[in-house]
């Protein structure tokens, strides 16, 4: 075990905590320009838990239809990077058709046992990081297969403690959001500053009779 739990948690395979683990065939399907379905690769990853469907390629309905039954993407599973990246993930929060391409697997958490926004935030902890390097296989593009996605070590709390976490998570989220909106503030007002003293100083080198003005300035800005 990577380390001794709290009281109530138990240590699981992670594949032992989801109804299902895997990827589409890894053959890519013929591309199609207009009427498709997003076929949908890390490319298409945005920051803030986004996909960009619309930069998506798109296959036919009837490539979709044979490669999801297979696995396909649904609402609340996780599409976790396997290649290039590796554990780079991205929660389904939309209702909609789509695949993802065998560069990720889909991996949809059993909701007896598992918050979707917890597998989530495991997914892109050190915890599952560190197991990713390990099971690294080294070739022309590092990639971890899917038997060895399955055998990950899950911390697995009760479901209020899963619960209690993803809403203190989200709340230091929002916290640290406010921060780096005020620190963008402030390097904006600084920026704006630092611009009108400087063309002051263009000026005043134009108009010397305007130095000692310009100096004044610049030690009540300062």
């Amino acid at each position: 075990m990577p380390y001794e739990l709290p009281p109530g948690w138990v240590w699981r395979r992670w594949d032992s905590v989801t109804l299902k683990i895997g990827d589409v065939d890894h053959k890519m399907p013929g591309e199609v320009h207009e009427g498709g379905v997003p076929y949908v690769s890390p490319r298409d990853f945005k920051s803030g838990n986004r996909i960009d469907f619309a930069t998506a390629k798109r296959v036919s309905k009837d490539d979709f239809f044979r490669l999801s039954t297979k696995i396909k993407p649904e609402f609340g599973d996780l599409i976790y990077r396997r290649y290039g990246t590796i554990g780079e993930s991205r929660l389904v929060t939309v209702h909609r058709d789509f695949l993802a391409s065998y560069s990720c697997a889909v991996i949809k958490p059993d909701p007896n046992l598992v918050e979707p926004r917890y597998q989530y935030f495991f997914s892109i902890s050190e915890l599952c990081r560190n197991q990713a390097r390990k099971a690294e296989n080294k070739t022309t593009q590092a990639n971890v297969g899917i038997k060895s996605i399955k055998q990950f070590w899950f911390p697995l709390p009760p479901l209020a403690e899963q619960r209690r976490i993803v809403a203190k998570v989200d709340e230091l989220m929002a916290l640290i959001d406010q921060l780096e909106a005020r620190q963008a503030a402030a390097g904006a007002t600084g920026e704006k500053l630092l611009d009108a003293m400087v063309a002051q100083l263009l000026q005043s080198s134009a108009e010397p009779g305007r130095k000692q003005e310009v100096e004044s300035s610049q030690l009540t800005h300062l």
